[in-house]
């Protein structure tokens, strides 16, 4: 049976091995005959239910990094290379056609989606515009590439409608963001918008508060925004929440994307992809949390180790003075405190999962090794369960839902996986 693989795994980072990326963090998805098969189990088990809500409980999507469509438009841009366009019409910068990767054209595109950072401020390239789908649709998140291609919330969307009577706008609505910018960006950009989502779904539905889903780096992004609303406002507009795949405490392939140098990775290549993370504030905010990690040992030289208090050494040895810059500047938003609403952390393990670096190197440009230790392949275990540790710290329900051999973010196309949060609806 002909495999379809996730687009942003297979075509736009060929890498070896161990050497994943953070950007490239999604799964091996369903062939289209089993996501048929899973999408008829779904339906099945909604008509086997005892009934619905009435009015349903809406439905907001926060998406994971590299979760929503990024569109750009050129206007005399700043380039290093002759080769590269200076000017265009708005075109999709992500998920980006497989030629725009090929080298040296992996150039042009790394410098259209990097950002530049200077004084807690983050801008796009100069001559670079971009734009993301409306906010509260779900048009750029429930597939990331053009039409159908690089489906992710397709399953969940399509069964709630066809079998549920649930409405696109009314009460599944979604929450798209630019995934590049920092916590402190995000704070000030998204969590507003998504404080009135919430609210105005609330209204639009009969005064029924909502649950909330989220997949990878949605989910420290929405405890973020949680630790932000008093709770009183908490236990009025959210239902539940239901976490995929939750980055709880962040994922050592943002060090291994910041610093390594030596990456086998053909396309792009480990210089663009060096590069790029080095500019995305949303990157060293991933580094992994000291709230969870404690001053662990993350990376080791011939000469030093670094442990969790020496990240932003770690970058200025690296050479990655600006987004040392950033860190410090993230640092105060890694929260891993207790959401304060009904929470179900959904997860994967059994999966080999990087933990630490050791260079050969003092300068960070030659070979390396990683040590793993257990995880769904992106996000070491110890993150993942979260809930375990809030369910200590909170008075409502934390509960986690392990699920074994499942893939990063392949929540979305898991049959186990949907149930919890379908459940968490009472729709089942």
């Amino acid at each position: 049976m002909f495999k379809t693989i996730f687009l942003v795994s297979s075509l736009l980072f060929a890498v070896s091995g161990a050497e994943r990326s953070l950007l490239d963090h999604f799964g091996t998805f369903r062939s289209s005959e089993d996501v048929s098969v899973l999408k008829q189990s779904l339906l099945k088990k909604l008509a086997t239910s005892s009934g619905f809500p009435n009015p349903l409980i809406p439905l907001i999507i926060i998406p994971p990094l590299t979760g929503t469509q990024i569109e750009v438009k050129l206007s005399g841009k700043k380039t290093h290379h002759m080769y590269c366009d200076r000017h265009s019409d708005w075109f999709l910068a992500w998920f980006p056609a497989v030629e725009e990767l090929l080298p040296p054209l992996d150039n042009c595109w790394g410098e259209t989606v990097s950002m530049e950072y200077s004084n807690g401020t983050f801008l796009n390239f100069p001559g670079v515009e971009t734009r993301i789908p409306p906010f509260g649709g779900i048009e750029g998140i429930e597939y990331v590439g053009k039409g159908t291609t690089g489906p992710v919330w397709d399953v969940i969307v399509d069964t709630l409608v066809s079998a549920a009577g649930y409405e696109v706008g009314l009460n599944i609505r979604g929450a798209p963001y630019d995934w590049r910018l920092g916590p402190s960006a995000l704070e000030a950009q998204l969590f507003p918008l998504l404080k009135q989502l919430f609210e105005e779904t609330y209204a639009a539905n009969n005064n029924t508060p909502a649950a909330a889903v989220s997949l990878s780096m949605g989910g420290p992004v929405f405890v973020l925004f949680l630790s932000t609303m008093d709770q009183a406002w908490k236990d009025k507009y959210v239902q539940s929440y239901t976490s995929f795949s939750g980055a709880f405490a962040g994922s050592s392939l943002a060090m291994l994307d910041s610093i390594a140098s030596n990456s086998k990775r053909t396309y792009p290549s480990a210089t663009v992809m060096r590069s790029l993370s080095r500019s995305l504030g949303i990157v060293p905010w991933l580094m992994p949390f000291e709230a969870v990690y404690g001053d662990a040992v993350f990376a080791t030289t011939p000469s030093r180790s670094y442990r969790v208090s020496d990240f932003h050494q770690l970058f200025v040895d690296a050479g990655a003075n600006v987004t040392a810059q950033m860190y410090d500047l993230a640092v105060p938003y890694q929260v891993n405190a207790a959401p304060g609403v009904p929470i179900s952390c959904v997860y994967g393990y059994n999966s080999s999962t990087l933990l630490n670096l050791t260079f050969f190197t003092d300068d960070f440009t030659g070979n390396f090794t990683g040590g793993v230790s257990d995880g769904d392949g992106t996000v070491p275990i110890d993150g993942l369960r979260s809930c375990d540790i809030w369910a200590r710290q909170q008075s409502q329900p934390s509960v986690s839902y392990p699920i074994v051999n499942m893939e990063h973010a392949d929540d979305v196309h898991t049959m186990e996986a949907i149930e919890v949060l379908y459940h968490n609806m009472m729709l089942v």
